[in-house]
C-alpha cells in the first residue's frame, strides 16, 4: 500500500493530495431539512492504483470513527457538527472520488461549518497524517480483515 507523505505525495509520486480547486464549483441546494450538511468531493486516481489506496487510508484518517480527525475537530472540540464522514468511491474506470460530509448542529451556521471543514482538510493536505492516525487506521483495517475472515468461516 502506498502512503502519502507529509508533502502530500504518494511514494510512487502519482498524485498530489487534495489539491484545492473548484472543478465543479459550489452549489447550494435549498430544501426543507432539519439540519444542513456540507458535502465536499475531490477527484482521486482510479481504483486499483497505489495512489487510490492512499486515499482510502486518508478517508479513514479524516472521517472513520470517533477517533477520526474530523470527528475530533468538528464534533467533539468545536461542536460545529452533529456527524462527519469521509469515504472513497471505488469506481473501476477513470478517476474516482473522495467524498466528505459534515452535518451542522442546529445552532451552527452552515458557512461556519464549511469554513472549518475546509480548513481541517487543508491542514491534512499540508501536514499529512500523524503517526498515531496511521497506526489507528492500520488497526482499523486489520480489524476489518479479521471480521471478514471470521464471517467467511461461518
Amino acid at each position: 500500500m502506498s502512503i502519502i507523505d507529509r508533502r502530500g505525495h504518494s511514494d510512487d509520486d502519482e498524485v498530489c493530495l487534495l489539491q484545492r480547486g473548484r472543478v465543479g464549483g459550489r452549489q447550494v441546494v435549498d430544501h426543507q431539512v432539519e439540519l444542513p450538511r456540507v458535502h465536499l468531493a475531490y477527484r482521486i486516481p482510479p481504483f486499483g492504483t497505489n495512489a487510490h489506496e492512499s486515499f482510502n487510508v486518508l478517508s479513514d484518517v479524516l472521517g472513520t470513527g470517533r477517533a477520526s480527525r474530523l470527528y475530533r475537530s468538528l464534533v467533539r472540540e468545536r461542536q460545529l457538527a452533529a456527524d462527519v464522514a469521509a469515504f472513497v468511491f471505488p469506481w473501476a474506470y477513470g478517476s474516482t472520488a473522495l467524498g466528505i460530509w459534515a452535518t451542522a448542529r442546529p445552532e451552527v451556521a452552515v458557512e461556519e461549518l464549511e469554513t472549518q471543514l475546509l480548513a481541517d482538510v487543508d491542514q491534512l493536505a499540508a501536514t499529512g497524517p500523524s503517526d498515531e492516525e496511521l497506526a489507528r487506521v492500520r488497526t482499523l483495517h486489520a480489524a476489518v480483515a479479521v471480521a471478514v475472515v471470521l464471517a467467511l468461516a461461518g
